[in-house]
This record gives C-alpha cells, structure tokens and sequence, in this order.
C-alpha cells in the first residue's frame, strides 16, 4: 500500500473537547472541509491535516492527524476556546519524490461560538494557484478596464506561459503589460489571434538573465480590454488539458517542481464581468 492515502473532499471533522483549563470556556463545532469554489474535485492524495486555532488570552492550538482512505467523518481530540477568532487548516500531500508539501490551505474567522454545536466551513485553496482579478466588474460599452494574473507561493520561478480565453462577442483586447513579479524589465511576448482564433490571447513573460527563479507571490502579468457590446462576459486562464502552452517554468526551462500534480486543481482562475 502506498504511503498515503486517497482522500475525497468535502470532510466532515468532529472536535472532540480534550485536556482544556477550568479556566476557559469551549465550544465543541463540526469543522467542514470543502475545496474552494471552482476547484476541481479531485482526489487528494493527503499525508496529514494540521489545524490551528488562533485567540485573545491563549497559546495558538495546533492539532496534526492523518486521514484514513476515503474517510468522509474523523474524530479529532481538539477544543476551541471561545476567545477564538481564526481557525486555519493546512493540508500535506506526500509528492512523486516522497517528500511531503503543504498542498491547500485555508482559514476560517470564527464568530458565535457560544452557539450550540457551531459549524465552521473552511474553504482550501491550492497553495501554489494563479489566479485573477479584475479591476471593475460593472461596465458600460467603450469602458477599458485591466485584468491582472497573478501568482500566490511559487518557488524558483522563471518563466509564465498560459492561454487567456475571453468573451469576443462582449470584450476586445486593447494591451497586454507586464507585472512587477520579475522586475522592472522582464521579456514579454503575446499573441493576439493564437491559432488563428479570436477569443484566445497567448502570453508569456519571464525573468531576463540570471539563473535563479523568483520565489514569491505577485502579478505576473495585466491585460486590458474593452467592452464592446452588453451583456455578461467571463475572461479565464485555459487549464493544462485545454492548452499545450500552459506552463510554470524554471531557469532549466523544466516545468516548476509539482506544478503538474496542483494543475488538476487549477480551475479558479477566471473573472466575470457585466456590460451595460
């Protein structure tokens, strides 16, 4: 048997109250595990849960335990005091090389614990992910508004090449500018009309020189279009089974480590936009 086990999404957690202070009020909730809106519902091939508990007036508490296969309810020996306010949850996926790697994450503000048996839902998102965002999401027709790609928690990173797939009935594309996430002068190329289509725009931006990656979060890249006609238009990333091109380079030109495995998740990464 493998090492780790295949764990499916949502999980429902029992806090199970254990070894807490007559001097601090608890609440025992049902913590619900769900990946984000728009993730993929992949199976996940977890090592271990790590969840934390952040307050006012006590030492953050931190509980580590490992799913079994396909286990949907698990009893954890974790209290939360009701001086809580943030509960985070990291998840760890054991990689193709055996080395462990925190693969989502996310966090949760928690508010009325005093309520009686309290849920908390806590959304994960990858750790390594691209994402977009879009400066207005309200327009009117001739309005030039940006979108920016950004990248969250890449390692060594030298190199971006990736589809954008818009709305060309509602959306026209005007420019296409570099982010700050390689500095003041990175090399950018796109393509406007890829394999001669009209809805697609190439682009690739990298570090010019050196033999390090960077090792940051940031925006890659900013495309500004312009609506054109009335209606609802939604621009997004192509995912990895859509587009040859997609890819999170090295300085080798080798794809970054593990960005294949968290690619499968990678489905957030669009915006919506209304015209009027």
């Amino acid at each position: 048997m493998n090492r780790y086990q295949t764990f499916l999404f949502a999980v429902i957690i029992i806090l199970i109250g254990c070894g807490a202070s007559d001097d601090i009020e608890y609440a025992y909730p049902q913590l619900e595990l769900k990946l984000a809106p728009g993730i993929s519902q992949q199976a996940l091939n977890v090592n271990r849960i790590e969840v934390t508990v952040v307050g006012t007036g006590f030492a953050p508490i931190v509980q580590e335990f490992s799913p079994q296969s396909n286990e949907r309810r698990l009893d954890v020996s974790l209290f939360i005091p009701l001086d809580a306010t943030v509960l985070r949850v990291e998840v760890f996926e054991i990689d193709d090389s055996g080395e462990e790697r925190a693969a989502f994450r996310g966090e949760s503000r928690l508010e009325e614990l005093d309520a009686t048996n309290p849920k908390i839902t806590v959304l994960l998102n990858p750790v390594t992910h691209l994402n977009l965002t879009t400066s207005k999401t309200e327009l009117t027709v001739g309005e030039i508004f940006a979108v920016e790609i950004s990248v969250a928690e890449v390692t060594n990173l030298f190199a971006v090449t990736l589809e954008v797939i818009f709305d060309n009935q509602r959306l026209a594309p005007v420019d296409i500018l570099a982010g700050p996430f390689f500095g003041t002068n990175p090399i950018l190329f796109d393509d406007r009309g890829l394999s001669e289509t009209t809805n697609r725009l190439g682009i690739a931006i990298a570090q010019r020189g050196g033999s390090t990656g960077v090792t940051d979060s940031g925006i890659a890249a900013v495309v500004n279009f312009q609506a054109t006609a009335p209606g609802s238009a939604t621009i997004r990333v192509a995912q990895k089974t859509e587009s040859d091109v997609f890819a999170l380079q090295q300085p080798s030109g080798e794809v970054i480590a593990d960005f294949e495995r968290l690619a499968e998740f990678l489905t957030r990464a669009s915006v919506t936009v209304n015209v009027r």
